[in-house]
């Protein structure tokens, strides 16, 4: 590692917690070890740290995930949700930006999330567009295509310019 390269610590990165934050973490044991993909800079990795947590990120954009870095005071991985990969199951997975769920491209990413995840852990999938309409989407996808996921509850925006989110649960099957 290059002096360039050593991350150092920004302490002016707090996030107030959202509804859809409460919801997932509540979820967890204390300790849990998550995954936080897409990660921007960094604002939802070092709430889910803050919060006890033990948090690995990722983020496709390498600038962004200097940000991160810097931000959080921790290496985040730079690659995108498909190239994420882990010997052993997260806890929980926390996307901070949107995903498409249309096409054949958006099965294959919750399969691939599904095996990143534990039996019963959650996943916060942000929407960026009509949750109604996301959620029927989803539901379907994940029927048709026999995706190991549930939807559990979702989470109104706080604003209409917050993401909403919506809580999947890993299934055993």
């Amino acid at each position: 590692m290059t002096s360039t390269d050593t991350i150092t610590h920004d302490t002016a990165h707090s996030a107030s917690p959202t509804p859809a934050h409460i919801a997932f973490t509540a979820r967890l044991a204390a300790g849990a070890h998550l995954l936080n993909l897409d990660c921007g800079e960094g604002v939802d990795l070092c709430w889910l740290r803050d919060g006890g947590f033990r948090v690995t990120a990722c983020e496709p954009e390498l600038a962004q995930a200097r940000r991160a870095s810097r931000r959080s005071g921790q290496a985040v991985r730079v690659c995108p949700i498909t190239g994420m990969r882990s010997v052993l199951p997260y806890d929980g997975i926390w996307l901070s930006r949107p995903t498409d769920l249309a096409g054949q491209q958006a099965t294959d990413t919750l399969r691939h999330l599904a095996t990143l995840l534990k039996p019963g852990a959650p996943l916060a999938l942000p929407v960026a567009t009509d949750l109604a309409a996301a959620t029927t989407q989803l539901a379907e996808r994940l029927t048709e295509d026999e995706l190991p996921l549930a939807i559990c509850a979702e989470q109104p925006a706080q604003s209409t310019a917050a993401l909403r989110y919506l809580l999947l649960i890993r299934t055993t099957a």
